[in-house]
C-alpha cells in the first residue's frame, strides 16, 4: 500500500461520541494524536492529550526509512476498516493513511485490534520516544510535558 503520511489517534472514553466521524483532520479530537510524514524534508509530530503539548522533530531519512520498513510490516491494506466492539465505551483509535492529500485508507477501532497490533504499538513507542528526545531541552526550560504513550495500557495488547 502506498502512502506518504500515516495519522493516528486515541480517544479517551466517553469523550467522543462514537468513532463514526473519525477523521485525520477532526482537531476537536479529545485524545492523542502522532503523525508521521514521509514526504519532504519528513516530520513527525506528537500531541499529548486533548490540550497537552506538542513535539515536532524532523526526522533524517535513515530513521524515515526504518519507520517505513516497520510500518510496511504491520500490513496496513490486509486491516478492516472497522475494529468497534459491540457496545464499546473504552477508549476508541483511528489510522488514516495518505497518499498526498488523498486519503487512502481510514482504520478505526474501540476495545478490539488487528492481529498486527503489537508491532504497530511498538513503532508508536518509537515515535513518542523520537519526539521526546528532541523535547528533552525545551521541557527543562518550560517545565511539563510528555511523549506519546499509545494505549495507557487501555487497549488490548492482543
Amino acid at each position: 500500500m502506498t502512502f506518504d503520511k500515516l495519522v493516528y489517534r486515541e480517544t479517551v472514553p466517553g469523550a467522543a461520541a462514537g468513532m463514526q466521524g473519525l477523521s485525520a483532520s477532526d482537531a476537536t479530537d479529545p485524545g492523542s494524536m502522532l503523525t508521521v510524514d514521509f514526504g519532504g524534508i519528513g516530520e513527525l509530530t506528537v500531541r499529548s492529550g486533548p490540550c497537552g503539548e506538542v513535539n515536532w522533530r524532523r526526522i533524517t531519512r535513515p530513521v524515515l526509512d526504518v519507520l517505513r520498513s516497520k510500518l510496511d510490516a504491520c500490513k496496513f491494506e490486509a486491516w478492516r476498516d472497522d475494529y468497534s466492539a459491540p457496545a464499546a465505551d473504552g477508549p476508541g483509535w483511528g489510522l488514516e493513511l495518505f497518499d498526498g492529500e488523498k486519503s487512502v485508507k481510514r482504520i478505526r477501532g474501540g476495545n478490539a485490534v488487528p492481529e498486527q497490533w503489537p508491532a504497530f504499538r511498538s513503532i508508536l513507542e518509537l515515535c513518542g520516544a523520537l519526539a521526546e528526545d528532541r523535547s528533552k531541552r525545551m521541557r527543562r526550560i518550560r517545565g511539563g510535558g510528555g511523549g506519546f504513550r499509545p494505549g495507557r495500557g487501555e487497549l488490548p495488547e492482543r
